[in-house]
């Protein structure tokens, strides 16, 4: 159940793919492995910039494929990191990357309510997006020759 308060973030993985038809017709890349690439750094990079005080906002960002995944546990502090691998493990390419997060102070905190993200967390991460996309790039296409 969406409210508020929630964070939401995703990216058309088909966009992705389009622009980067002529590289992997080229290199014979793995489009789901450059999603995966992808996603992970933005999550891993999210995930770091979040606040700790309990762990609670940290633990709650729940990554998804082609849906949102708006649950939440109080309480949580797990690392979420490790879902991404196993969300993409199914082997089927996923267009949408979702992850969320329903920590009913989420919005603070990417509002720099907490003097540990006074930039937020999402916004900041997506304005290196670049470097996040390039680093994917790289890690796919490692030992393939130049890019």
């Amino acid at each position: 159940m969406s409210d508020d308060n929630s964070v939401k973030l995703s990216f058309d993985g088909k966009e992705c793919i389009i622009a980067l038809d002529k590289w992997i017709d080229k290199f014979k890349v793995d489009a789901d492995a450059f999603m995966r690439a992808f996603a992970t750094n933005l999550m891993g990079n999210i995930v770091r910039l979040t606040p700790v005080d309990t762990g609670n906002a940290r633990g709650n960002w729940r990554p998804s494929l082609n849906s949102e995944d708006l649950s939440y546990e109080p309480g949580n502090d797990a690392d979420p990191s490790a879902e991404v691998a196993k969300i993409y493990s199914a082997g089927s390419m996923a267009t949408i990357f979702w992850l969320c997060n329903s920590t009913p102070y989420i919005s603070a905190l990417e509002n720099g309510h907490s003097g540990q993200a006074p930039q937020g967390m999402v916004a900041l991460t997506f304005a290196d997006a670049e470097r996040f996309y390039t680093h994917a790039f790289q890690t796919v296409f490692k030992g393939t020759g130049e890019l």
